[in-house]
Order: structure tokens, then sequence, then C-alpha cells
């Protein structure tokens, strides 16, 4: 099951769509312009098979204008996604809070009507104050004091989309036909075979960082460009400036550091584990390094062996695989259990960093998608080169590359 979308205030249709999909005016500007917000992140959301989550507490926008602008208040949205349903282009899905603090947040998703004009609007663009985004443990937006590191990453950020305006990205396939207005369908088959097409929005965009539990210490990766909507098969058909391209990507990186950290050499696979095929003791892993406790681990493991069809829900298999691992990996078990894994993908955001920025002094532009880097395949091994010398300056370590 995929996750909610959150709606990030940053997305919105050119003037002109409103007549288009049949959004009349509110009367209020700043209502009209969250309008327009609204309608580009349900069309974004239904294009992924997603819903946008978005909150109807007053109290969740405190602070919020750093991400949407002044228009963007509990008001104005309030307003806006309300309008826009009355109109019959969004289904409301209203959430529920429990006293312990579970529960779900309210989504909204485009209606058959919108979704069937989603294909004919032009660009959905980007724009924000900030290309920052930090969550809080519920992954509900917050704001954030703009410190120089802050201010530094966001600049980083914006010469790395600039870097890649400047560069023609495109999938080049017999089966994929490039439209004028700027969305392309991707024709792509499921792990189950179902076919499914990925509609991608090639227009304007921007790379923005996700930090989590209110820390910039946890997360960090940096999102925004379509190609991180496509599966490896695609992103290996991606050409910058109809060069091919090199997938480069660092192997067991989680659990390398981590080994690294404690200054003991990591011996063989670290997803080798005897009675359980590697895939699933690889998403093992990562469970035990971004769980909290390990009855949340359990259950965890026990949604993704149900949803993968290796078993039911079945808690004790999932015990078993926990218990495996933490006897494999006792000299990093400490880190297990302690959301870890978000501290490890800040230390990862940071490399690929180093790796663009060095890169785009050389005139050699990157894509990053989620853990890999891609770059033109004439620049493989300098990238290589980067990407050694980035992970040594900050594990101490010598990392393992594998191209994609």
């Amino acid at each position: 099951m995929m996750r909610d979308r959150p709606f990030l205030m940053r997305s919105h249709v050119e003037r002109g769509v409103d007549a288009l999909v049949g959004l009349t005016s509110t009367g209020y500007d700043g209502v009209d312009r969250v309008a327009l917000s609204v309608v580009a992140e349900a069309i974004l959301a239904q294009r992924a098979g997603q819903l946008t989550s978005y909150s109807r507490n007053r109290s969740s926008y405190t602070g919020l204008t750093q991400y949407g602008g002044r228009d963007f208040t509990y008001a104005n949205v309030m307003r806006a996604v309300d309008h826009v349903a009355g109109l019959g282009l969004l289904e409301l899905h209203p959430g529920f809070w429990r006293s312990d603090g579970s529960g779900r947040q309210s989504t909204f998703a485009a209606t058959a009507e919108l979704a069937a004009l989603g294909d004919v609007v032009p660009r959905i663009l980007v724009r924000s104050p900030t290309n920052l985004i930090m969550k809080d443990g519920a992954k509900r937006l917050i704001p954030y004091r703009l410190t120089r590191d802050a201010r530094r990453m966001m600049s980083d950020l914006s010469g790395w989309t600039e870097s890649v305006k400047g560069s023609e990205i495109r999938v080049e396939a017999p089966d994929i036909d490039w439209s004028e207005n700027g969305l392309v369908s991707v024709p792509h088959r499921t792990n189950d075979g179902d076919p499914i097409t990925i509609k991608i929005t090639t227009g304007d965009f921007v790379f923005y960082r996700v930090f989590n539990n209110a820390s910039f210490a946890q997360g960090g990766r940096a999102y925004g460009h379509w190609s991180q909507s496509l599966p490896k098969a695609r992103r290996a058909q991606i050409t910058i400036d109809a060069e091919p391209v090199a997938l480069l990507d660092f192997s067991a990186s989680h659990p390398r550091m981590l080994y690294a950290q404690a200054s003991i050499p990591l011996e063989g696979d670290p997803y080798e584990l005897p009675g359980f095929e590697r895939d699933i003791a690889k998403v093992g892993l990562l469970v035990v390094l971004n769980a909290i406790s390990r009855q949340q681990g359990v259950e965890a493991m026990a949604h993704k062996l149900a949803e993968a069809k290796v078993t039911g829900r079945d808690r004790a298999t999932a015990a078993a695989l926990l218990s495996a691992l933490e006897e494999r990996h006792k000299p990093i078990q400490d880190h297990f259990y302690r959301s870890t894994g978000l501290t490890c993908q800040r230390t990862k955001a940071v490399i690929l960093a180093d790796v663009a920025r060095q890169a785009r002094r050389e005139g050699i532009v990157t894509l990053p998608v989620h853990d890999e880097i891609i770059a033109k395949a004439r620049h493989e091994s300098r990238i290589i080169e980067l990407m050694n010398d980035a992970w040594r300056m900050r594990t101490g370590a010598d990392p393992v590359i594998k191209r994609g």
C-alpha cells in the first residue's frame, strides 16, 4: 500500500486551469491561490495512485506560512479544500485521532471528473519560500528555525536544482510518447504483473529535503524531480542531454556506516541470513533500524511478510527473523529499535550532496533518486571517485559502490 502524499503547500497549476477544470472563484484572492494548489496536489497524487493528506486542526498551521507563503493559513486552506470539494472536484475523507495519539490524517482525492481532466492540465509548477521540509513524529509539517546551516542547505539545493534545469532530462524508449504539455505516460508492470502507467510531469521542479522527528539530524533525502517516480528499469533509460546514463549506489549503506562507526569490519553480505531469502532479510534489517521498539519491529515485519506474500501476517516468523538479525549483527545491535535508519539516511544525504556539489563545480549534472545518483555514463568513473572520497570523509571507511 502506498503512503499518502502530504499536502506540502508547494505546487500549483497555472492560471487559466481554473476555467478548464470548472474551478470558480471564492471572491478571495488568497483562497483562490490555495485552491489552485489543492487542485495541483490532487492531480499529482492521483497520477501516483495516492491520496493527499492534510490537517483540519487549526494548531497544525501555526508557523507553516514558511512553507507555502502567507496565503496558506488554516482558514484559507479549509475554505479552499471545501470549495473545491463543493464543486465536485475532490472527495474528502475525514481523519480521526485516538487518545493514545494514533489515528489517521484527513485526506482528499481527485474525483473521476478532475482525474479525467488531469491529463490535459498544463504544467504543474512548484513555488515555495523554502526547500526544506520538517515533520514531527506523526509526519505533520512543523515550523523550524532558519539557522546558518539551514540557509546553507537551501542555497545548495537551489544550485542543484538550477544545474538540472539547465539540461534536458528524458526517458528514451519506443513505448514512451513524449507530449507537448509536459505530461508523459510511462508504461510499467508491477511486481504482480498488473499493467500500470506512471504519469510524470516534466515541467518546473525544485529539489527539497524532508527531515523527520523535528530534527535536522534525521532524514534529509532530496526529492522533487520526476525521475524519482520511475522504477529502476526505467531509470536506466534516462538520458541527460541525449546521452545515456550510469546509475550508481552505495551497497548496504546503513549497516556499513554502523560497522564503520563501531570500528569493526563488516564481514560478508549483511543481508545473507540462513533460513531467509536475501530480499526479506534486507527488509528486516531496515525494519530493525527504523523501528522505535522491538514490538513495533515485529508488527512492521509481519506486515512486510504479508505484503510480500511470503506468509500471512505471521508474527512468529517476523520475530524469528528479527532474532536471527540480532544474532548476525551483534556488533551493531545497540542501534536496533532506535530509529537509527533516519540518522543513517541523514549521513547518506550529506554524502550525496557532497558528490553533487563537487560534480557541479566540474560541470557534471547529477540526479538524486532516493539513495542513488544518476549521471552521464561518460562521467561514471569520476562520479565513482567522488562517491569514494565523500564516503571516506564522512565515515572514515571504504564504501562498496554498485552499478544499476
